[in-house]
C-alpha cells in the first residue's frame, strides 16, 4: 500500500515572539529568494506551501518553517494526474478557497442563549453573590417554662445512706485536750561489753592486709647535664 502523502499549509499565524518582517526574511532565506517574492504568503489566511510529501518530509518541513517563525498544519493530499507538481513549491491566489465545496465539513448552526451574559470591565469588582435567607426554624413544638419551675420531670432515685455504726463515737467538750495515742515500747539495753575505744593515733587496721606501697623507680641511668 502506498504511503499517505500530505500538503503543508501555512495557517497565517506566526510563532509567539516572531514579528511579520522577521518571518518574511527567514522564509525568503529558506526559499533562497527575496522577501518580496514571499509577500503574498502573509495575507493572514491559510496558504499552501508544499504538496504531496510523505510524513518524514512533512515533519522536516514543519520544523524548518517553525524555526523561520511560521505555524503550519497538514492536510491529506488529493492525488491528481499531474504528479510533477508534487516536488515543486506553489502558492494559491490570495483569498482562494483551499477546500472544494464537497470537502468542507458542514456544521449545523447552534443557537446559544446569551441573554444572561454581559460584558464588564476587567477592573470592575465582581458583584457579591446574594444568597437567599434560609427559612426560619419551626419552633411550634417549643414552650417556655415558668421561672423557678423544675425542668426535670423524672429524677433518678436517691441513693440510700451508708450504714455507719457511730455508737462508740462521742464529741469532746470544746477546748479539751485530745488524747495523744502513743505506742509503749520497752527501753533498749544493748550489750557494749565487747566494744572498746582505741587510743588517739592508734592503727585501727592493725592485723589487716594493707596494700603495698608502689616500688621506687630506678634512676641509675638518668644523669643531669649542665647547660653551661
Amino acid at each position: 500500500m502506498d504511503q499517505p502523502l500530505y500538503d503543508i499549509i501555512f495557517t497565517g499565524q506566526l510563532v509567539d515572539g516572531v514579528d511579520t518582517q522577521t518571518a518574511k526574511t527567514n522564509l525568503a532565506t529558506l526559499f533562497k529568494t527575496t522577501p518580496g517574492n514571499v509577500e503574498k504568503i502573509f495575507s493572514g489566511k491559510p496558504q499552501p506551501l508544499k504538496r504531496g510529501v510523505d510524513k518524514p518530509q512533512a515533519l522536516k518541513y514543519k520544523a524548518a518553517l517553525h524555526r523561520a517563525g511560521l505555524l503550519v498544519s497538514f492536510r491529506a493530499h488529493q492525488q491528481t494526474n499531474d504528479t510533477a507538481q508534487n516536488d515543486v513549491w506553489s502558492l494559491a491566489p490570495t483569498g482562494s478557497d483551499l477546500l472544494k465545496a464537497n470537502e468542507r465539513q458542514q456544521t449545523p448552526g447552534v443557537e446559544v442563549d446569551i441573554s444572561n451574559i454581559k460584558m464588564v470591565s476587567a477592573f470592575m469588582e465582581p458583584e457579591p453573590e446574594i444568597k437567599p435567607m434560609p427559612p426560619a426554624p419551626d419552633t411550634g413544638h417549643l414552650s417556655v417554662a415558668a421561672a423557678g419551675e423544675d425542668l426535670l420531670t423524672e429524677r433518678p432515685e436517691t441513693p440510700p445512706s451508708p450504714l455507719l455504726n457511730l455508737d462508740d463515737i462521742t464529741l469532746a467538750p470544746v477546748g479539751s485536750d485530745l488524747e495523744q495515742l502513743t505506742e509503749d515500747l520497752p527501753p533498749l539495753d544493748p550489750d557494749t561489753s565487747s566494744i572498746s575505744m582505741a587510743n588517739i593515733g592508734a592503727d585501727i587496721l592493725e592485723g589487716q592486709v594493707k596494700k603495698a606501697p608502689p616500688a621506687v623507680p630506678n634512676t641509675d641511668h638518668i644523669s643531669v647535664v649542665s647547660n653551661k
